[in-house]
Formats: structure tokens, C-alpha cells, sequence
């Protein structure tokens, strides 16, 4: 078997089998929590994307018995997590048989054959059409209709099960900095999740400031008020309230349990199981080996090494260049004493040689490191032709730059934001063909897909010729979501207003589809991209189509520095950021709009005093003024003047993670530790430049003290 690049299956046999552990642990946490009586929601939605992601992976390389029992599978998960089909210990032992089915099938297709259909489909079938007790009769008075009308289908059911069994339901607003969102999130989430179920967030109409975002959260638990707003303690910004609905009566919901666990479809499926393996067409004989013959043994021959172990690599080398700049110092030492002269030559010979092994060590792990483009850009065409016939729209993709290379680590998160915008441009971009060709456009909609070399990063570039984005509508819709008042909306220009996409949960469509539309992708895209030190622009014109740009650096292991200092901290920022290095004197600087500027070479600068962002003390030190550096730095076609005291040299580094107090602080990337054995804090040089380009009328908000905790003198 192949796929449609022609490429041999042992790149679909090892991604396959990936997913198909992944969704058999899913199976192995949900049966363990169902014995114990109950079990967490999140871990039918694990196996749903399991099998929604094997469904997909087997229809692109042709293997059509694993794609038609994965669709199947897909139906049945998608009506157990809706509370449609009731999850009994019957239910569970056909998932789990057909874990087994998926590993035989992947070992047939691992010897050259191909594998027959399921015996399983019958049975899957049967149990599909069994159905429990709709929970749509509990009724949901009191509640916001803001709320229950933008709920999804999941959402609202969880909802209803939640009233089902009895728990309160409790309201949670919280506000989180716009460029530490996730973090935020993550963090809030894992203290909700102790005390009940996470079941929507959804955006609020109360916005503390510009800079922020607010989210109500609901959670459904059998905690008290007192206890939840407890547990909230040291979240700033939150607020937990009580939803108290017309009807919630615990004891029908204990006695409607029992009925729902009863499970009288889960006899009929072990009635329905044949007792030998019936063909299901006379063509196709569904044979398959019996379970006595199923091997433990991996069907993939491929090794996969994971990035830490690299990672770890290069810690290890920066490590060793810190070591060796400290030897440098001692020889310094040892060469100013007398008659250690030949000690010291010597030692400098030896020292050389480490410095060249060390070189060509770090190039070789970088190298192993980079990948292609390539590798994304083909699934992506592959994707882009199953979508363009789901959507009935004829579709050509150009690519371009697939040779260039990328950090390994690098291009693996930028599958899922490429993924996003590939389906926007499809489902919200390119118009239906007659549409198309009543505007004077070919019928056939036309995506570029390119990559190329900037200076020291990489710029990758998704377009297409539809319809653009109208920048009214998306003002309106933004309103509709309570993202900025009607009053202050038609104050913001155009690049203010399309950055709103980027919002969680936003969205202009009245209704999802299969593709798009609900409002979980774009935001994704722009969290990924900062994670990865990278920057999203995005160029738009209504009737002519829109361009999404991504700068990214070529590798995050080890890279070249400018070690820096400001209010007698010292700080690294990244070398290819930095395009160079000037001095100006405080009668140079003027204010425009509130902001202070230089004049460049004809071009106005922004400028940005570290000291004022990060809200350094200079600790009775006064700044002299004729002696200003300041570092331009610079991603994609935005630059901005960073104002320091002192510049004190390159050198390389090595990025290392912050803990998790500072892990959400805006403006740093990590931690490097530099010659002397200092650790400073390395500049996140893309929310620096963002601050400024994207939000011009404001002074930048200052990053709390704490994140001073690494100080190198």
C-alpha cells in the first residue's frame, strides 16, 4: 500500500499505530473510572479525536477496511459522548476488541496485504441504533439565554447530565492578560477540574481593559460556593457565582441511573455476536486471524527519537561552552603569572581544539534537528484536495519552498496551525465555483502555499484568491461576542479590527460545518505561533483574497545572542532578531502621540525602554542621557528600537524552560546561563514588537517584579 504521493505505507503504519495506542489508553483510563463508578467526559472525546484522526490518516493512504471500521467507530463515540448511546461494559468490550482489530489489520497491511473488512461493523451497527432516555426534558429556566444559546450540542448535553446528577451549577469569571491567555487557562482549568466538570467557556461582555480578555466558565460540581471560591484563591480576576435554575432535583436523577446502567441494548449486542465470522459481501470474504493469533510485536521498523533526548544533547554542549569560556578566563589568569608560559600555550592548544569538536558537535545535532518543509506541506496538499471535495470546490494549491528546513520541533507545531488555515481559506475564503464565475474569477479557487529564507528566519506565507475578509462584519460580529463595545469599535481601524479572528471563540459564521466555523482555530494558531517565538500578519482585501504570513526563527535549541544590560540587569536577546545596534543622544528622541520615536535613515522608530516594560528600579542610578543604546530589532516588515545601557557582547546560548512562576510573564522566551556561571533571562522579541505594532495608542503594560527572580550583574 501507498499513499498518494506514491511514498511506501511505513510513514501511515507508524502514525496509524500511534493512534490507535493512543485511543486504547483512552479506553484503559475510561473502563478503570467506570469501575469505580465514574468516569471523566474528557476521555470519551480523547477516543472520538483518536478515531476521527485514524478515519482521515486511513482514507489519505487508501486503507479502506481500517477507514470504513474507524467511521463506524466515529458514529458510535460521537452518540456515547452525547449521552445517546449508553456507555455498558457490552459497549466497552467492542471498543476494545476493535483495538484488536486495528492492530491485526496495521500487521496485515505491515506484510503487503491488504486487510479485510471488519466482522465488527455488524455489531457497531446494532449498537448504534440502540438509544437511552433523552435528557432534553430537564428544563434550563434560569439560565442566561447569551449562555444556552451559543452552547454546542456536547456542551449542552454535559450540561443537562450534570443537572442530572444532581450538581449545582456555578459561574466563573475570570480575566487573563491577552498575551498569557493559555497559560492562564491551563492554570484555572486544573483547579476547576478538582472540583467538578468544565463544561463551556465562553467569552464575556464584561472586559476589564483593552489588554485583557474576560471568559465566564461553567462548571457543574457538588461543591459548595464557599468551597469553589476557596479553591479559587490567588486566581486574579476571578469571581465564582451560583446558577440557580428552576429544577434540580437530585433524587430523579438518582433514580434515572440505575435505568441508564441497565443497559438492556448491551444483551442484544451479545445476543447479535455471531459465533464465527460471517462475509459481509460476496466479494469481499471478511476473514480475519483469530484473537489467539494476535502478536504484541510492532508493525512499524521505524525508530523515533524524541526531542528531549535532542534537547537534552544540547543543554549538555551549552553546558560544556560555558565551561569552556570559564577555562578561557583561568588561562587569562595563568598567563599573567610567571613561568607558566609553555602551561599556557599548551592549555590555549588544547582549548582551541575544544572550541572546533565543540562547533562541529552542536552543528551535527542541529542537523539532525532539521527537516524539511516538505513533510508538512504534503500532508497539507493531500488535505487540501479531500476538503476541496467535501466542500464541492475545485481547488489548486500551489507550494513553493518545500526544501526549506526547520527545526524539527518547529515544524511539528506548526502542523495544526497550517491545518487551521488551510481549512479558513477553504471554507471561508475561496467562493463556490459559480459564484466564482459570476465575479470574473476561474471557477477553480487557488491556495499558495510557500516558505523562504528571510535573514536568519524562515517566513511561510498561506494565500488565497477568494473573497477576503470584510472588516465591517467581523467589527459587527465582534460586538455581537461582547469583545468591545459598539461605542469603541468604530474608533478601530482595520488591522485593529481583523486581529479580533485571533479571539478565542470568535467567529462570523451563524453555525458550524464540518470544516469550520466554531471559533476554536484561529486563536490556536496565533497561541502556537508565539509559543514558538514566531509572529502571525495578516493581509486582507475584500473581493481579492487574503494573505496570512508567519515569521518564525529557523531552530529554539541553541542560537547566537546579544548580551545586554538596563537598570543593571542583564538580559540576552536573540541575534537574528537584531539588525543592528546604534547610539543616540536624549535630544534625538521626540514624542509622537504619546510615544517617543527616533528619525532612521528617514523612517520613524519606536521606541521601547526595557527598564519601563519590565518596571526596573535603577536603584539610585541616573542614566546618561548621550549615551542611550539602542538595539533594533525587527520581524517580518515591523521594527522597533529597543532602549538599553549598556551592550556587552554575542555569545552562544542555550534555551532553557522557566519555572512555572515565570512561565507566564510576557516578553521573555527562557533562560540561558552565560560566561561567570550567570543566569539572565532571554527576550521573547515577537510579544515585544507585537506590543508595539498591534496596540500603538497604548503604553505597554509593565511585566509583574517577579519576573526579576534570574538576575545577572
Amino acid at each position: 500500500m501507498s499513499g498518494e504521493s506514491g511514498r511506501p505505507s511505513s510513514e501511515f503504519l507508524s502514525e496509524a499505530q500511534e493512534v490507535v495506542e493512543s485511543f486504547s489508553r483512552s479506553l484503559l483510563e475510561l473502563d478503570a473510572q467506570q469501575r469505580r463508578g465514574d468516569y471523566d467526559p474528557d476521555l470519551l472525546n480523547a477516543a472520538f479525536r483518536a478515531i476521527h484522526s485514524l478515519k482521515g490518516l486511513s482514507s489519505l493512504f487508501g486503507a479502506s477496511a481500517i477507514s470504513e471500521l474507524s467511521h463506524a467507530l466515529e458514529s458510535t463515540l460521537d452518540g456515547l459522548r452525547l449521552g445517546k448511546l449508553p456507555l455498558s461494559p457490552a459497549a466497552l468490550d467492542l471498543l476494545f476488541e476493535s483495538v484488536e482489530a486495528f492492530q491485526r489489520m496495521l500487521a496485515t497491511i505491515g506484510h503487503g496485504e491488504t486487510p479485510p473488512r471488519s466482522t465488527l461493523l455488524a455489531r457497531i451497527d446494532a449498537l448504534a441504533s440502540e438509544t437511552v432516555e433523552d435528557d432534553s426534558s430537564l428544563p434550563l429556566e434560569g439560565l442566561d439565554d447569551s449562555i444556552l444559546g451559543v452552547l454546542t450540542e456536547y456542551e449542552e448535553h454535559r450540561l443537562r447530565e450534570n443537572l442530572r446528577l444532581g450538581r449545582r451549577l456555578f459561574r466563573v469569571h475570570a480575566s487573563f492578560d491577552l498575551l498569557a491567555i493559555d497559560k492562564g487557562i491551563e492554570t484555572l482549568k486544573s483547579k476547576m477540574k478538582a472540583f467538578g466538570e468544565v463544561i463551556t467557556y465562553l467569552p464575556s461582555a464584561d472586559a476589564s481593559s483593552e489588554d485583557r480578555i474576560d471568559l465566564d466558565i461553567l462548571i457543574g460540581s457538588d461543591a459548595s460556593l464557599t468551597q469553589i471560591v476557596e479553591g479559587m484563591d490567588g486566581e486574579a480576576g476571578t469571581s465564582v457565582t451560583e446558577i440557580t435554575l428552576s429544577r434540580r432535583s437530585p433524587e430523579p436523577a438518582a433514580a434515572a441511573a440505575p435505568a441508564r446502567a441497565a443497559d438492556p441494548v448491551a444483551a442484544k449486542a451479545v445476543e447479535a455476536r455471531p459465533t464465527a465470522p460471517v462475509p459481509e459481501s460476496p466479494t469481499e470474504p471478511a476473514v480475519e486471524p483469530a484473537p489467539g493469533d494476535l502478536t504484541l510485536r510492532s508493525v512499524s521498523q521505524t525508530v523515533r527519537v524524541e526531542l528531549s533526548r535532542l534537547d537534552h544533547l544540547m543543554n549538555l554542549i551549552g553546558e560544556l561552552g560555558v565551561v569552556q569560556a570559564n577555562l578561557e578566563s583561568t588561562l587569562d589568569v595563568l598567563r599573567a603569572q610567571a613561568g607558566t608560559a609553555d602551561v599556557a600555550r599548551e592549555l590555549r592548544g588544547h582549548l582551541r581544539s575544544m572550541d572546533r569538536k565543540l562547533s562541529l558537535l552542536q552543528q551535527g545535532i542541529l542537523d539532525v534537528r532539521m527537516v524539511p518543509l516538505g513533510q508538512v506541506f504534503d500532508k497539507l496538499a493531500r488535505v487540501v484536495r479531500k476538503l476541496g471535495r467535501e466542500a464541492e470546490k475545485e481547488i489548486r494549491l500551489q507550494i513553493s519552498g518545500s526544501d526549506t528546513e526547520l527545526d524539527k520541533l518547529i515544524v511539528e507545531e506548526l502542523s495544526d496551525p497550517l491545518m487551521h488555515m488551510i481549512r479558513n481559506c477553504i471554507d471561508h475564503g475561496i467562493e463556490p465555483p459559480l459564484e466564482r464565475k459570476n465575479l470574473g474569477k476561474p471557477m477553480a479557487g487557488r491556495i499558495d502555499l510557500r516558505a523562504f529564507q528571510k535573514g536568519n528566519r524562515v517566513v511561510i506565507e498561506v494565500e488565497d484568491d477568494g473573497r477576503g475578509m470584510d472588516w465591517r462584519e467581523i467589527r459587527q460580529a465582534a460586538v455581537r461576542k461582547g469583545l468591545v463595545a459598539d461605542a469603541a469599535s468604530r474608533e478601530l481601524g482595520m488591522p485593529e479590527v481583523v486581529d479580533f479572528i485571533f479571539a478565542p471563540g470568535f467567529t462570523t459564521r451563524d453555525s458550524a460545518t464540518e470544516v469550520s466555523g466554531r471559533g476554536v482555530g484561529m486563536d490556536v494558531v496565533k497561541t502556537n505561533i508565539s509559543r514558538l517565538s514566531g509572529m502571525i500578519d495578516v493581509d486582507t482585501t475584500l473581493g481579492r483574497g487574503t494573505k496570512f504570513s508567519i515569521t518564525l526563527p529557523v531552530t529554539l535549541a541553541i542560537i547566537q545572542a546579544l548580551v545586554i544590560q538596563t537598570a543593571g540587569r542583564t538580559y540576552c536577546i536573540p541575534l537574528n532578531s537584531v539588525l543592528e545596534s546604534i547610539m543616540v543622544q536624549h535630544r534625538e528622541i521626540t514624542t509622537v502621540e504619546g510615544h517617543e520615536v527616533i528619525s532612521l535613515r528617514g523612517k520613524t522608530l519606536p521606541l521601547l525602554y526595557l527598564d519601563r516594560i519590565f518596571d526596573l528600579d535603577h536603584q539610585g542610578a541616573t542614566r546618561d542621557l548621550d549615551r542611550l543604546y539602542v538595539v533594533i530589532v525587527g520581524l517580518a516588515q515591523h521594527r522597533i528600537g529597543l532602549v538599553v545601557d549598556e551592550l556587552l557582547g554575542q555569545q552562544d546560548v542555550v534555551i532553557k524552560p522557566l519555572g512555572h512562576a515565570l512561565r507566564a510573564v510576557p516578553g521573555i522566551a527562557g533562560a540561558t546561563e552565560i560566561a561567570g556561571g550567570r543566569t539572565v533571562l532571554l527576550l521573547d522579541v515577537s510579544t515585544l514588537v507585537e506590543e508595539v505594532v498591534t496596540r500603538p495608542e497604548k503604553t505597554p503594560t509593565p511585566a509583574p517584579r517577579k519576573e526579576l527572580v534570574f538576575r545577572g550583574r
